[in-house]
């Protein structure tokens, strides 16, 4: 016994539904993409933040330090005169 053929047309509905739903897919996809690429950027500019204020009174520190050593010594200890 032979079956009938389908017609096209009664495809037609499910092929619009699956790429409809393939396109929302990709949509979520890239959303979700753009999100993460936004909090890994501003975990990273945290981080950095972060560093700098420990890294400032450091640098305070430094500038100074060579400013006060080339009061009392005569020079300046961030240029070395090693040979």
């Amino acid at each position: 016994m032979a079956t009938p053929p389908i017609p096209q047309d009664d495809f037609t509905e499910i092929t619009q539904l699956i790429a409809a739903a393939r396109q929302r897919a990709v949509q979520a996809v890239n959303n979700a993409l753009v999100e993460l690429y936004w909090q890994v950027g501003q975990t990273i500019s945290h981080q950095i933040k972060a560093m700098m204020g420990v890294c400032q009174p450091l640098l305070f520190l430094r500038m100074n330090w060579e400013r006060a050593a080339s009061h009392l010594f005569g020079h300046n200890p961030a240029v070395s005169t090693r040979y």
